[in-house]
C-alpha cells in the first residue's frame, strides 16, 4: 500500500473517531438530562405474588421537565423563550430567569451543573446565585413570592395558599 493510502485511511478512521465521540457526548448529556424511565422490578418469583398485586401498578411520580418549565415562565412572564435564555441582564429579563433556575432547582432532580448545561450553558454557581436571590425576595415578602408559588403549584399540581407578604 502506498503512504497516500494509509494517510487517506488514518484520517477517515480518526474522523469516525471523532463523530463516534461526539455522539457518545450527546447521548450522555441527554441521559443526563432526561435519564431514561425504567420500570421498576422486584426480585420476586410472579407466581408467588397475589393477583391483586400483579394487577396494580405503581403511580411513577413525573417530574416536569426543564423544557416544560422554560415554556411556563416564559408564558407566564409575557417572554419568549429566547428572551429568558439571552445573555441581555435586564431586571425585566432577569427575574423571570432566577425564577425558572429556583423552579427547576424545586421541581427537578437535576443538580445545577445539569440545570445550568440546559439553560444555554450557564455555570453552575449562575444558578446557585439566582436560586438564593428568590430564596431571599420570598424570605421577604416580596411579591415576586407570590409569582413563584403560583408556577411552583401549576407544576406540581399542588394549589398553595395565598402569600401575600407576611
Amino acid at each position: 500500500m502506498s503512504l497516500a493510502h494509509d494517510y487517506r485511511r488514518e484520517a477517515i478512521e480518526r474522523r469516525h473517531r471523532m463523530k463516534m465521540a461526539g455522539l457518545q457526548r450527546v447521548i450522555a448529556e441527554r441521559r443526563a438530562i432526561q435519564p431514561p424511565k425504567v420500570e421498576y422490578v422486584p426480585l420476586v418469583v410472579v407466581n408467588e405474588v397475589p393477583e391483586e398485586l400483579r394487577k396494580a401498578r405503581v403511580v411513577e411520580r413525573k417530574h416536569p421537565t426543564i423544557a416544560e418549565i422554560t415554556e411556563l415562565v416564559a408564558e407566564y412572564f409575557g417572554l419568549t423563550e429566547l428572551h429568558l435564555l439571552s445573555e441581555r441582564r435586564t431586571n425585566d429579563v432577569l427575574m423571570p430567569r432566577h425564577v425558572l433556575y429556583w423552579l427547576c432547582k424545586q421541581t427537578t432532580p437535576h443538580s445545577y451543573p445539569q440545570i445550568g448545561r440546559f439553560l444555554c450553558n450557564r455555570d453552575h454557581t449562575t444558578i446557585l446565585h439566582g436560586c438564593r436571590r428568590i430564596e431571599q425576595r420570598i424570605a421577604a415578602g416580596e411579591p415576586i413570592a407570590d409569582d413563584c408559588h403560583y408556577l411552583l403549584g401549576e407544576l406540581t399540581g399542588v394549589k398553595p395558599k395565598p402569600y401575600w407578604g407576611a
